[in-house]
């Protein structure tokens, strides 16, 4: 699948093989996604997180590092 058409991802994020991003996911700077890693549709990602390898990320999840916390919205 690769990523998709409507997807927006920074410039600055590093995305690793085989990743998959769906429709309308929005990946924020600095940030690091690892091999194999599924992002679903609907995602936003903020600035500097990491997400290892062969994670999946369901759709509709909003993921933000605020003051050195990680925040996982659904």
């Amino acid at each position: 699948m690769g990523v998709h058409s409507t997807a927006i991802i920074d410039k600055t994020t590093e995305i690793g093989q085989g990743v998959e991003v769906g429709p309308y996911a929005v990946i924020g700077p600095k940030n690091k996604i690892g091999d194999g890693t599924v992002i679903g549709p609907h995602v936003l990602i903020d600035s500097y997180t990491k997400i290892g390898k062969n994670c999946k990320i369901g759709q509709n999840v909003f993921i933000d590092i605020f003051f050195g916390n990680c925040f996982y919205f659904f």
